[in-house]
């Protein structure tokens, strides 16, 4: 069972440092991560950066040591699923261990998505640890330029 914090009223779902508690909240995300992510082993964060540039968004997490078959990346009622898992309990059979906290290994983050951006067409790559998402923004949500007209 996961435990997933989620923030509709949010854009891309974290705080903003321009809101008054955003400082404060980011702490009580973290402090929520680190508390219950670890519990029991089940489930862990991984870092993430998100940036948007004029025509698309772009999403990057880190997942070390994990290959592209671990990582499963879906778009769902405008929420982007990260979820990584990695098994290693076959390869440590036999072992007589003192501390195994390696074994098995759960990730997962969700970012609800701005509504300008099209989720239709999604592209994700894994390249030296650092999975990179690109979603393309709407059409209609695209920056133009109006040329003025002499009259």
């Amino acid at each position: 069972m996961f435990l997933v914090r989620t923030k509709p009223n949010r854009a891309l779902g974290w705080p903003q440092l321009t809101e008054p508690f955003g400082l404060f909240d980011r702490g009580i995300d973290r402090l929520f991560d680190e508390v219950l992510g670890h519990a029991g082993k089940a489930s862990a964060s991984f870092g993430i950066d998100a940036w948007e540039d004029e025509n698309h968004l772009y999403v990057e997490a880190d997942l070390p040591g994990l290959a592209r078959d671990d990582i499963d990346v879906t778009v769902e009622d405008g929420v982007l699923s990260i979820r990584a898992a990695k098994d290693e309990s076959d390869e440590h059979k036999g072992r007589n261990y003192h501390v195994a906290e390696r074994c098995s290994r759960r990730f997962e983050r969700h970012l609800r998505l701005p509504e300008h951006i099209d989720s239709g067409k999604v592209d994700a790559s894994l390249k030296d640890g650092v999975l990179t998402v690109k979603l393309n923004r709407r059409e209609q949500a695209k920056r133009r330029k109006i040329e003025v007209q002499d009259q």
